[in-house]
């Protein structure tokens, strides 16, 4: 895991609800505080934009522990616990710094889009900043069939076996096992990981089915 500099920010009145509790909305705000003020004491609060890039939170999930009140000063940690080719995802530790109660943990999941907000590889500077690739995250490879090159991205355990040739889409999967496979997604077995593949060549537009050991046009 790669941590980021420890952050401390003050609970102010206007983060409270009417009962006087930090608001459970305005605890994101105070982690993404955290988060820019981390990138600040390091690389840069402009490591995304100089990289032409921008984190698109994707999901987030957030456990409450205790309650904060208004002149609380709360430390908030940050680790990345995973990182992928074009995601990444962050640990949030929120404590009290007057009595060390655990007032909130999160994990939140973001995408690296670019400026079309389309998902893209982390850019090299923001990936050494991340620190490494976490176990189960595979780099992508290229596979030439034919006329054609494929870059495949890789999901799950064991290894990748793909066969086909230029007059047909790739398939993966165990040797002797046959499984349906939908345009843009490879097989899926119990022990197969899963690979999804683009391609130029005419049987990439349009949608095809496999009768037998022929892709048919439907």
């Amino acid at each position: 895991m790669t941590a980021f500099p420890t952050v401390e920010l003050t609970v102010y009145p206007y983060d409270c609800d009417a009962f006087g509790h930090l608001n459970q909305a305005a605890l994101l705000t105070l982690l993404e505080r955290a988060r820019w003020e981390a990138l600040a004491r390091g690389p840069g609060m402009d490591l995304f934009d100089r990289n032409g890039v921008w984190p698109a939170a994707r999901k987030a999930v957030i456990e409450y522990k205790a309650g904060a009140y208004p002149r609380d000063v709360l430390r908030i940690e940050t680790t990345v616990v995973h990182r992928g080719t074009t995601s990444l995802t962050l640990r949030h530790v929120v404590r009290r710094v007057a009595d060390d109660a655990l007032i909130a943990e999160a994990e939140i999941v973001f995408v690296c889009v670019d400026r079309l907000g389309r998902a893209t590889p982390l850019p090299e500077e923001i990936a050494r900043v991340m620190g490494p690739r976490t176990s189960g995250s595979h780099q992508p490879i290229r596979v030439t069939v034919g006329a054609a090159e494929l870059g495949v991205e890789v999901r799950g355990d064991g290894p990748p076996i793909c066969r086909g040739g230029s007059e047909s889409p790739p398939t993966c999967g165990a040797p002797g096992r046959r499984a349906p496979q939908r345009r843009g997604t490879a097989l899926r077995s119990p022990a197969t990981p899963t690979t999804s593949w683009r391609s130029s060549m005419p049987w990439a537009s349009g949608r095809r089915r496999c009768a037998g050991s022929r892709w048919v046009d439907t």
